[in-house]
């Protein structure tokens, strides 16, 4: 008996155990397309396949939830640099990484960028080595905005609250329409005994802010959601033969 592709059982798991938001199945029962799944520090590859450098983070179109462009790090001379790459220039986004169609001859004459450093106050932090509050956005008068004067970065380690001001959890990356770019779901790490990520749908955000974002769901309801797994929606190379995919991804 043959056994089942990745691509078979993935969906095959959207079909019958994925929550209706993150299952993208038509009600004809087809699969949609699958969205583009983005990380902090996931590779970034350029034409040819050649690295260009990581994911740092996301500038995010408040207003219309969508993403506007990559923000791409990679270092010259030990020190970061960052630099734009708008999200059309996206080809796809798989285990590997994501696929861009700048090549790194061109990466020099992408935007740069300089992300806000966000900084607690001393109070906050005093005898809290662990503070999940509140951070401040630090900028100055040098510090560049997005090209479009709007868009703000989503960063990785954003802190996450509840509207009760309940700590959830930080952001490790996104899902994205891979047509219209709208942002569909956050993927949430939360730090629990047992971590695990989860994905929480743009429609139960309450506020998107680069500090921080508010969501609608309590904690308990956060905890209710099932676990996010890279595996429903990319497949994971095998550490033993990297052309075939693994049998248990790191998720």
């Amino acid at each position: 008996m043959a056994l089942a592709t990745p691509a078979a059982a993935r969906y095959l798991r959207r079909l019958f155990e994925l929550p209706a938001d993150q299952a993208g199945i038509a009600p004809d029962g087809t699969p949609e397309p699958q969205p583009l799944v983005l990380y902090w520090q996931q590779p970034i590859l350029g034409a040819g396949g050649d690295s260009l450098g990581n994911l740092r983070a996301l500038l995010i179109n408040p207003q219309t939830k969508s993403a506007t462009w990559l923000i791409l790090s990679y270092r010259v001379n030990l020190q970061e640099q960052l630099r734009l790459i708008p999200v059309e220039q996206i080809e796809t986004a798989d285990a590997q990484g994501i696929r861009v169609t700048v090549s790194p001859a061109q990466v020099e004459q992408l935007v740069p960028f300089e992300l806000r450093r966000l900084s607690p106050s001393t109070a906050d932090v005093a005898g809290a080595p662990d503070y999940a509050g509140p951070w401040l956005v630090v900028q100055s008068d040098e510090t560049p905005q997005a090209p479009d004067g709007v868009s703000i970065p989503l960063r990785w380690k954003t802190r996450v609250f509840s509207q009760f001001e309940t700590y959830l959890g930080r952001v490790r990356g996104c899902m994205l329409n891979p047509t219209l770019h709208t942002v569909s779901h956050i993927l949430l790490f939360q730090e629990r005994l047992i971590p695990r990520w989860v994905a929480i749908a743009e429609s139960d955000i309450l506020k998107f802010d680069e500090p921080e974002l508010i969501v609608r769901l309590t904690k308990d309801e956060v905890n209710q959601l099932p676990k996010w797994q890279k595996s429903d929606f990319l497949d994971e190379p095998n550490p033993a033969n990297p052309a075939l995919p693994a049998g248990e991804p790191n998720s």
